[in-house]
């Protein structure tokens, strides 16, 4: 009897945990999945936007454009999943680029701006300049060596092969301005970029993947060669506002 029991427990428990299992099997969990297998977003991001599926706390952009407002509001489906990939490449980019050993010499050589001698600002000036003097002004040596001395993170970007070509500007790692330490979350794959070098695969994985209908998907195709989209961020921002009214955008294009 006592044996029955504890077979009756143990079958009732796997089925909850199956139960638990199908309620949480929504298509928008499935994409979470496809998202990581794909390369878009790592395990972590991944779990993340798990975790928000299942709480109800993804969220879109509302634009209104009467009164010249935006807001963001609950939400599901494909919008609130490209909206979550949009804030995770945003995210990422201060995971890949917010060099605080940097921050803090600027902050200190900002403070010491009003003394006579200048001395921290001095200090660090020279810091770079003796760095680029040791490889007789060859800044791609100098650059080289750099990167050398940065933690892992902020050698990730430099890893991924450009497809797409970035702004000079991608390629400088710059302090965030706030004298605040950021909030740092690694959300998105190390095989893709931040700076727009895997912009054009990325509007085409959104596509492959199902979160976007093709008209959206020339849409983006049309803004990426005007240039109008030069980050991953920018083409999930931009699918997420799109994909509520493809239609929209189809009748656009035939005009």
């Amino acid at each position: 009897m006592k044996a029955l029991l504890i077979l009756g427990l143990a079958l009732l428990l796997a089925a909850g945990v199956w139960w638990t299992g199908k309620r949480n099997a929504t298509p928008d969990a499935a994409f979470a999945e496809k998202l990581y297998q794909k390369g878009v977003l790592n395990a972590t991001g991944r779990d993340e936007l798990l975790r928000r599926i299942r709480a109800g706390t993804l969220k879109v952009t509302e634009t209104d454009l009467a009164n010249d407002q935006v807001t963001e509001v609950a939400g599901s489906g494909p919008a609130a999943i490209l909206a979550f990939c949009g804030e995770a490449f945003e995210m990422e980019f201060q995971y890949r680029t917010s060099n605080q050993e940097m921050l803090y010499e600027l902050m200190e050589a900002d403070k010491a701006a009003d003394l006579p001698t200048n001395k921290s600002r001095v200090r660090v000036v020279s810091k770079y300049a003796a760095a680029l003097k040791r490889f007789h002004n060859d800044t791609a040596a100098l650059t080289r060596w750099y990167l050398q001395q940065l933690p892992a993170r902020l050698r990730i970007e430099y890893a991924v092969p450009a497809e797409d070509s970035a702004s000079e500007m991608g390629w400088t790692i710059y302090p965030p301005l706030s004298a605040s330490e950021p909030e740092l979350t690694h959300w998105v794959s190390e095989r893709r970029s931040v700076f727009g070098k895997t912009r054009t695969r990325t509007a085409r994985d959104l596509f492959a993947l199902g979160l976007i209908e093709k008209p959206v998907y020339e849409e983006l195709q049309r803004q990426l060669k005007r240039g109008q989209l030069r980050t991953e961020a920018q083409v999930c921002r931009m699918a997420s506002e799109l994909v509520p009214h493809p239609a929209t955008y189809a009748r656009a294009k035939a005009e």
